[in-house]
Parts: C-alpha cells; sequence; structure tokens
C-alpha cells in the first residue's frame, strides 16, 4: 500500500519541479517588461490593453518581425512595438507618407517605376502595424539603430 503512494507522491514532485523549472526558464529567456499596448497602433495583431512577451535576446530581425524598439522624439526616449518595413539591405517604397526621411536612403527605381529606397546597413525600417493611423514611427522619427531595438515580440497575453 505504501509503493503506490510513494510512487505518486514522486511523481507529482517531479511535476511539480518541472513546472518550475519551465516557469524560471521561460522568464529568464523570455521577459515581459512593462509593456502594455495603450492604442490600436498595433491592431490587428496586439489589441490595446494586452501585455506582450519580448525575447530580448533575439538578434537578427527581419522583415515582418513584430519588435520592441526605443527611439527619441523631440527630446524625450519613448519605447514601442513595431513591425520591421525594412532591415537592412532591403528595399522600401518611397511615396509622400515618408517623404521626410528620404535623404536617409540610397533611391533608386524598381521595374514597375517606383522610387524605392535601400535600408542602409544596421538600421531598420519600423511602421506601426496599423498604418491608417498618425502614430510615431520611422516615417516621423527615421530609421532605428540596430542598438534601439529591444526584443521580438513573442506572443500577446490578453491580460
Amino acid at each position: 500500500m505504501n509503493e503506490p503512494t510513494s510512487r505518486a507522491q514522486r511523481v507529482r514532485n517531479l511535476i511539480a519541479g518541472c513546472v518550475i523549472v519551465l516557469c524560471v526558464g521561460f522568464y529568464a529567456f523570455f521577459r515581459v517588461p512593462a509593456i502594455s499596448t495603450e492604442y490600436d497602433a498595433m491592431e490587428p495583431a496586439y489589441h490595446a490593453g494586452h501585455r506582450v512577451v519580448v525575447n530580448i535576446r533575439a538578434r537578427n530581425f527581419k522583415k515582418g518581425d513584430d519588435v520592441y524598439y526605443q527611439y527619441t522624439f523631440r527630446g524625450e526616449t519613448q519605447r514601442q512595438l513595431g513591425r520591421i518595413r525594412g532591415a537592412p539591405g532591403d528595399l522600401v517604397i518611397l511615396d509622400k507618407s515618408n517623404q521626410s526621411i528620404w535623404d536617409l536612403f540610397e533611391k533608386t527605381v524598381d521595374p514597375q517605376g517606383r522610387t524605392v529606397g535601400k535600408v542602409p546597413a544596421g538600421k531598420y525600417y519600423i511602421l506601426r502595424v496599423n498604418e491608417e493611423a498618425d502614430f510615431i514611427d520611422s516615417r516621423k522619427i527615421g530609421l532605428v539603430g540596430g542598438d534601439d531595438v529591444i526584443g521580438r515580440a513573442v506572443a500577446a497575453l490578453p491580460f
């Protein structure tokens, strides 16, 4: 009779230990800085009020990655979420929405006759997901340096 109880207790202890190790490992690998989406700038990817898990160890970001980054605008450093629309070496369509930063790119014309710019090494062209809204992103602050990209957004927590 003691054998099943003893074995069951060991299994419960093993499971509890695994859960603790997984939780600590999750926290060590993914950090949850005080990132809370306050506006609809990242919808539909992230909704206002969600907390976002960020992998702060991530590097080698590419076009399409949702990232947490910092920038200085009007003398104030801020942090926010955005989506990389151009990584180093990528071509970005230059139009009226980003005309104020055209001089930051090496410009050329693509086969469709559009003016495009090549994103320089070590820089990222980052936009908010909801491009129709008037939010601060690379169209206003310019290209974001690689050192200013803090990490990759991994998941949204709905609380």
